[in-house]
């Protein structure tokens, strides 16, 4: 579309641009049927990197708004769009919004599924009452508070990579969440979570993990996990991850087990001989001759193990006959 040089001046070059009812139309697309069948509505706002200050409340008059795209602005209050009943998606990455509070209400953004904060200034993740809401990313926001978060009934996929969070217990109460993303963050540990029966992947890449306890809790539909770059050093603290039976993607690049090891071949060998029933181990696909190699390591590690026993019951053996001899 083009627009008036007035216009271009409100939304490009203005210090503070508020978006009014004048500029509000230039971003308006796509529409469907009113209820009644006697009008038109548009259901889209796509006004991204326009360097929108405000919200004005002309906008209540597309209140039947479904998708908004605000990404890229300078926009801090979005509580005018809390009676936005029909309001499925919200992007509002990189803006200047400081808190949740406007998502914490029960009768706000009923029918909201799909939010976007990352790239914010939130400090503190609170309880976030949109009922339907599926899909929430706050990465790139410090959020290392949470003290008051409660976790989520209706979330599947949850994004909070390159934020302050230190521990795994954000992830509690969570029964829908099936995926999980907290790449870059302080987690030290693996434990802390709650009620996640659903979890299919959960994402700590670049995280101080480096041991995995004997007793957690339970994942009973994990798949994938990723500890790319985080402080393994021996399969002896990773091993522990294999009491979930359900997980068959797992990488460990770029840590010192990974990086030390004799070879990669050996290391697959290795991490099979502990659970047999993993598809995918460092981005690279389980095949027969892996299988094989770990086999093959297996029964060598077995006569070993066996000709060291012998030995060892020979100079027992020899040792008795000797001192029956002295005696």
């Amino acid at each position: 579309f083009k627009m008036s040089r007035a216009n271009k001046k409100n939304v490009r070059t203005s210090d503070k641009t508020v978006l009014k009812s004048d500029v509000i139309g230039k971003f308006l697309t796509d529409f469907t049927y009113s209820e009644d069948w006697q009008g038109m509505r548009f259901v889209r706002l796509e006004c991204p990197n326009k360097k929108v200050d405000g919200l004005d409340k002309a906008l209540l008059e597309f209140k039947f708004l479904r998708f908004i795209n605000l990404e890229n602005n300078n926009i801090g209050d979005v509580s005018l769009f809390q009676t936005f009943e029909s309001l499925v998606h919200l992007n509002l990455n990189k803006n200047k919004i400081k808190n949740l509070n406007a998502f914490n209400g029960e009768e706000f953004f009923p029918n909201l599924k799909k939010l976007e904060l990352a790239d914010n200034s939130i400090s503190e993740l609170i309880p976030l009452t949109a009922p339907k809401l599926e899909y929430l990313d706050i990465s790139n926001n410090s959020c290392g508070k949470f003290e008051t978060w409660t976790g989520s009934p209706s979330i599947r996929i949850f994004k909070a990579m390159k934020t302050q969070i230190k521990s795994l217990s954000i992830l509690k109460e969570m029964p829908a969440l099936e995926e999980a993303y907290l790449q870059d963050t302080g987690i030290n540990a693996f434990n802390g979570y709650e009620n996640l029966p659903a979890l299919r992947i959960l994402n700590l890449r670049g995280t101080k993990i480096n041991k995995i306890e004997e007793e957690l809790p339970e994942l009973p539909a994990i798949e994938v996990i990723n500890f790319r770059d985080t402080g393994f050093h021996t399969l002896e603290n990773l091993k522990n991850i294999f009491q979930f039976t359900t997980l068959r993607d797992l990488n460990i690049l770029q840590t010192h087990l990974e990086e030390h090891a004799s070879s990669f071949n050996m290391l697959m060998a290795e991490v099979l001989n502990l659970f047999h029933d993993l598809q995918r181990f460092c981005k690279v696909t389980v095949a027969d001759q892996h299988k094989y190699e770990a086999l093959y390591l297996a029964e060598y590690k077995w006569r070993k193990a066996e000709e060291e026993r012998k030995r060892k019951e020979e100079e027992e053996r020899l040792k008795a006959e000797a001192e029956g001899a002295d005696s």
